[in-house]
């Protein structure tokens, strides 16, 4: 993870071969977790991941560019991050909360 903080901070988004980049990743992720809210209209979702991904989803929300979602969005292990997401988009409203202090 040091390694890709390092490439992303230097505006790159490797992607490993016969992998995906953060961007292919927070793609895929994204499109996941739409299909999930309308199909789940008015609910809450949890979605449970790593810290890479964590990155990409909480930069999504904030419109982060992907280069610089590892810098601003890195939560520690274990925190709570609140989004909403409605027809008019993805909007953060808690990031790297520690649970027990929620």
């Amino acid at each position: 993870m040091v390694l890709a903080k390092k490439q992303h901070k230097a505006v790159h988004d490797p992607r490993p071969d016969g992998g995906e980049s953060l961007a292919d990743g927070s793609a895929r992720a994204v499109g996941a977790i739409n299909q999930l809210t309308k199909k789940y209209i008015g609910k809450a979702v949890t979605i449970v991941t790593h810290g890479d991904m964590c990155a990409a989803l909480l930069g999504q929300a904030e419109n982060t560019p992907v280069s610089k979602r590892h810098e601003l969005h890195d939560v520690a292990t274990g925190s709570v991050s609140e989004i909403i997401i409605t027809d008019s988009g993805w909007y953060l409203l808690r990031q790297g909360v520690n649970p027990l202090l929620y």
